[in-house]
C-alpha cells in the first residue's frame, strides 16, 4: 500500500494559535452570544433506513513538504442506505447533540484540558448524499463561523481495472478516477453492493473498503464494517449555520488557516475587546496544505 503512514505511532498535534485561557474565553463567549441571541439550533430527521455503517480512519498530511511527518488521522463514521448517507465523526455529533440540550455539558468540556484538545481535533464537516434527491447537503466550520452548502449529487466517473486483493478480509476490486482536482485510487468490495463510500466518494458496484489519492495526501481505510445494523440514517444540524456555495466555502476556508484566529477577534472588538486594525490581516506562517478538492481558485 503507497500509504505506509497508516502505520501506528506517527500521530502529530497541529500548530496551537492561541493560549489555553484565551481558547476558553472565546469559545465560551461564543456559546453564550449564539444561545442567548440564536437559541439552540436541534434539527434531526431519518432520511433512510441504515444497511451499512463503516468506521473509516482517515490519513491527512498537513504539510506537502514533509508528508512522512506532518500529518494527523482520525475517525469517521458512514451509515448508509439505498437512497442516503451520512459522513461525519461520531464523537463531534455525540458531544454536540448532547451540549445542544445541556449548558452543563459544554461548560464541563471547557474546564477540562485535555477533553477540551481531543474534541477539538475531530472533524467538522458532515456530507449528507441525497441519493434520491440529486442532492449533497455538507455542514462545516471554520472562521469562526457554521456555514452549509448545497450541491447537485454527483458520482465520480470510475474506470474499474482487473487488479483485485483481499483487504480486512474481504474480496475487493481497484478502481481510478480524477475527482474535482485530485485522482483517486479506490478498492471497492463487490460482495457489499452498496455504491457507497467515505467523503464524497461513490457510484461504484460495491463499498468503498480503502481510498486514496494519487499524491498521497488523503487516506481512508475502513477498520470496522457492519452490515447486520439498526436504526436510519440521520439528517441532524444542532448549530445555526450561514449558507454559501462549495466554492465560496473552499477559497474562505483556505484563507481561514493562514489567520489567527485569537488576532481577528481582537480586530473585529467582539466580545468587548478593544479593536486593533493594524492586527487584522496577522497572518501564520504558511501551510503547505490543501484539501481533497483542489478545484477552485487559489494560489
Amino acid at each position: 500500500m503507497p500509504l505506509g503512514a497508516f502505520a501506528p505511532g506517527h500521530l502529530i498535534n497541529l500548530p496551537i494559535i492561541m493560549n489555553y485561557k484565551t481558547i476558553i474565553f472565546v469559545l465560551f463567549s461564543i456559546f453564550i452570544e449564539t444561545n442567548i441571541n440564536a437559541g439552540i439550533i436541534i434539527e434531526e430527521s431519518n432520511l433512510d433506513t441504515c444497511l451499512v455503517e463503516v468506521l473509516y480512519e482517515r490519513f491527512k498530511v498537513t504539510d506537502t513538504l514533509d508528508i512522512k511527518n506532518k500529518f494527523v488521522t482520525n475517525y469517521l463514521t458512514l451509515r448508509a442506505g439505498n437512497d442516503a448517507s451520512a459522513f461525519y465523526s461520531a464523537k463531534r455529533k455525540s458531544y454536540d447533540s448532547i451540549s445542544s440540550r445541556t449548558f452543563e455539558a459544554t461548560i464541563a468540556l471547557l474546564s477540562d484540558k485535555e477533553a477540551f484538545r481531543k474534541m477539538s481535533e475531530e472533524a467538522r464537516e458532515v456530507i449528507f448524499k441525497l441519493k434520491k434527491e440529486r442532492r449533497t447537503i455538507v455542514h462545516d466550520r471554520f472562521d469562526i463561523t457554521n456555514w452549509y452548502y448545497e450541491e447537485p449529487y454527483e458520482e465520480p466517473v470510475w474506470e474499474i481495472t482487473d487488479s483485485i486483493d483481499v483487504i480486512n478480509g474481504l474480496n475487493c476490486v481497484k478502481a481510478m478516477t480524477s475527482f474535482r482536482g485530485r485522482i483517486w485510487i479506490a478498492w471497492f468490495a463487490p460482495e457489499i453492493p452498496l455504491p457507497e463510500g467515505p467523503w464524497k466518494l461513490c457510484g461504484l458496484p460495491g463499498l468503498i473498503i480503502y481510498a486514496y489519492d494519487t499524491k498521497g495526501h488523503y487516506g481512508y481505510k475502513a477498520k470496522r464494517v457492519t452490515t447486520k445494523t439498526t436504526g436510519y440514517v440521520e439528517l441532524f444540524n444542532y448549530s445555526e449555520r450561514n449558507k454559501t456555495t462549495r466554492l465560496k466555502a473552499l477559497k474562505l476556508k483556505r484563507k481561514s488557516l493562514q489567520e489567527s484566529i485569537a488576532e481577528k477577534i481582537k480586530a473585529s472588538g467582539a466580545f468587548g475587546i478593544d479593536p486593533k486594525p493594524q492586527n487584522s490581516t496577522k497572518l501564520l506562517e504558511q501551510r503547505n496544505y490543501d484539501f481533497e478538492e483542489t478545484d477552485y481558485e487559489h494560489n
